[in-house]
């Protein structure tokens, strides 16, 4: 009784939550030391906010127990909540006098507590708040006021948060969604949907802290505003050059992780009837699975209000971030596998401090390809026929791409993981950053085996790799002995497999057309999205690619795809023969070949055949000229009038000409491609304008 009121709440809640598995056992331990316990105090909970198909009904019951039951505590106190309503009942067997008042004392000091905990300026959170970490008295300080819960970082989330504190301006794992609502939205309700669902989506109330803490921790927060704008686009001049604007502008608005990280959505009114619901957020608290539960889950729940006002979204507790992160966050590495998985594997070419800095704060281009809806049909019937997947055809198509536009036969990218693993109960449900990135290594060696036995080989090792999806890439690295530093690929393949309807029929508004811009940390980041038609999209840093190389290369894939589909039982030499077509140039004035690969090349160098005087050259960063076989170089040419010699490529030369640095008076005129000299004095264009 000495004790504060505020000293006594801390420490009952200290004793509860540092007992044992909450008590699991206690009952045996009771009986076994023959401990006799005067007070049963029983709290049922809130059984207004159960999911289950029940609930109590209003009314009358009469007694809560039988007079005569036989009870094993002299007292026992039971108390839940329902209706907003708090009630106790108070049992005492064999009734004496002094114990009637027992249920009105325990609601007088009930409500002493209660206002005491209104009323208080005074805060501080106990270690045992929080379930997921283990924080000093120190770091519990630290903490801001309105937190629901603390937890640590996934592997990948480390790498992420890396990432932002070294360069927190940057643009990498930025996202921005536009997802097209055809209807008249009703703002205030459109509103209240959002509100909601980033009121029940812990990973929407997040904020990330380091300095002082032993590891980073993610803070949920109890209560936030949701970021909300309203833009009318309708009516307006050059709609969409100001559209693009508002896009650029908002992509301009880079996250700090150090604060809420709460998603930006913008809901632009294109038409009376045509909205746009852009949704810009950083890839740490959302993965796309997730993106796509919160998308259908606004629409969901804009529909039930508009229906009912008193809707309110609820959300299964138990299908949390945090208990994924506490079920899986300490992965045993399997050091073997990786030894034998990655022997051998060389690193790439690096990249110069600059040119990664700009790969991190600059903005990504974009180029598409479709592929059309019958088309999709015959390829999802083809994989199934030969007993394969979509998503492997797919792979082995960027595969034997990459192997042409590397010139290599050992090929090594990146390749996505859901995270999603079948254990977990509810894990489609769980929203936030699970996904995981490893490297897919295809050998093309043997370049006898058939197609078909590529494509399943490749699906073996993704089979293979599901069982090390929640291993991070460095660990995986250091398993295999190799230099942590180094970078070992530069792409990766995202198979965008998700699922984008929501539960309810959209009577009101519908869904349109959902595009995004995804910034990640690899020069080329190919995302493919297979619906009624497949989506190829390859993102590029375009200070290391050029459009012409990347369309080019989409157009390379596709015509992959299409050979692996109709030729099954050919050759992966044969298939890497016919789809890469390669021609030779003579130029007279200089004596030398260039052998091209690709239709469009035989357009630009045929030039050489044509004019008199037109000349090839290989120079360096410093726009000197390379005469050895050792260098890697762009290829530029002497010619005279690139517009009307090199067919639509020609704009783009005159464009990016540069005075010849030999003979001043003329110009030399790009071609976008890199070279270098063979021995044989001839020119190999290659498809390494990365390095």
């Amino acid at each position: 009784h000495e004790a504060s009121l505020k000293e006594q709440i801390l420490g009952i809640k200290n004793i509860l939550g540092s007992i044992p598995e909450k008590g699991l056992g206690y009952g045996l331990l009771e009986k076994k030391e023959n401990i006799k316990t005067q007070i049963c105090f029983n709290y049922l909970g809130r059984l207004d906010q159960s999911e289950r198909s029940f609930e109590l009904a209003p009314n009358a019951t009469g007694k809560f127990q039988a007079p005569t039951a036989v009870r094993p505590y002299p007292i026992e106190l039971n108390c839940w909540i329902n209706d907003a309503i708090f009630t106790v009942k108070v049992t005492t067997p064999g009734y004496t006098t002094k114990y009637k008042t027992l249920g009105e004392l325990f609601i007088k000091h009930l409500r002493l507590i209660i206002n005491h905990c209104i009323t208080t300026t005074e805060f501080s959170y106990q270690a045992t708040d929080f379930s997921g970490v283990e924080l000093s008295e120190k770091e519990l300080n630290l903490l801001p006021s309105g937190i629901k819960d603390v937890y640590p970082l996934t592997k990948n989330q480390e790498g992420m948060l890396y990432q932002h504190i070294n360069y927190p301006k940057a643009k990498v794992y930025l996202t921005q969604v536009k997802q097209e609502l055809i209807g008249k939205v009703n703002k205030e309700i459109f509103h209240k949907a959002i509100e909601q669902v980033v009121q029940s989506y812990d990973n929407l109330k997040t904020q990330f802290i380091w300095e002082n803490f032993r590891i980073p921790v993610q803070l949920i927060h109890n209560n936030v505003k949701a970021d909300i704008t309203y833009t009318n686009f309708r009516n307006k001049k050059n709609q969409q050059t100001n559209l693009q604007e508002f896009l650029d502008n908002d992509l301009n608005n880079s996250f700090n992780l150090a604060n809420l990280t709460t998603p930006r959505f913008n809901l632009l009114e294109l038409e009376e009837e045509q909205s746009l619901l852009v949704v810009s957020f950083h890839h740490i608290i959302l993965d796309g699975w997730s993106l796509f539960l919160v998308l259908n889950a606004i629409i969901d729940t804009y529909h039930n209000l508009c229906n009912n006002s008193n809707y309110v979204l609820t959300i299964n507790a138990k299908f949390n971030f945090k208990n994924y992160i506490l079920k899986y966050g300490k992965t045993t590495i399997n050091e073997a596998f990786w030894q034998r998985y990655l022997r051998g594997v060389e690193p790439i070419p690096e990249l110069s401090s600059e040119d990664r800095e700009k790969g991190l704060m600059n903005k990504i281009r974009q180029e598409s390809i479709t592929i059309p809806p019958h088309e999709t049909v015959q390829l999802k019937k083809i994989a199934q026929l030969q007993g394969v997947t979509l998503n492997t055809m797919l792979q082995t198509a960027w595969a034997l791409t990459l192997a042409q536009f590397k010139g290599v036969k050992d090929i090594l990218y990146a390749t996505t993981f859901s995270g999603r693993l079948p254990d977990f109960e509810g894990i489609d449900e769980v929203s936030g950053m699970l996904i995981n990135s490893l490297p897919l290594r295809v050998n093309l060696h043997n370049q006898y085996e058939t197609i078909l036995e590529l494509c399943k080989r490749i699906q073996g090792i993704v089979f293979e790799l599901n069982d090390y999806q929640l291993v991070e890439l460095n660990d995986a690295y250091s398993a295999a002995k190799l230099d942590v530093s180094r970078q070992y690929f530069d792409s990766i393949l995202v198979f965008e497999n998700y699922v984008n309807e929501s539960n309810t029929d959209h009577n009101l508004i519908k869904i349109g057309e959902t595009t995004a811009y995804e910034h990640t940390n690899f020069p080329l980041s190919l995302v493919i999205i297979p619906e009624e038609d497949i989506l190829i999209r390859l993102s590029y840093q375009s200070h290391i690619y050029s459009e012409h190389t990347v369309v080019r290369l989409l157009n390379q894939l596709k015509l992959m795809l299409y050979q692996i589909a109709e030729n099954m039982n050919d050759s992966v030499l044969r298939a890497l023969n016919v789809t890469q077509k390669e021609d030779t140039f003579i130029v007279d004035e200089q004596n030398i070949r260039i052998h091209t690969l690709y239709e469009d090349q035989e357009e630009i160098y045929s030039i050489l055949d044509k004019e008199e005087g037109a000349q090839v050259f290989i120079l360096n960063e410093s726009l000197e000229e390379i005469k050895n076989t050792e260098q890697i170089g762009e290829i530029y040419l002497l010619i005279n009038n690139p517009i009307e010699s090199c067919g639509d490529w020609g704009e783009w030369m005159e464009e990016n000409k540069i005075e010849n640095p030999t003979f001043k008076g003329s110009y030399l005129y790009p071609t976008g491609d890199t070279g270098k000299w063979n021995k044989d004095s001839t020119i190999q264009i290659l498809e390494l304008d990365a390095y």
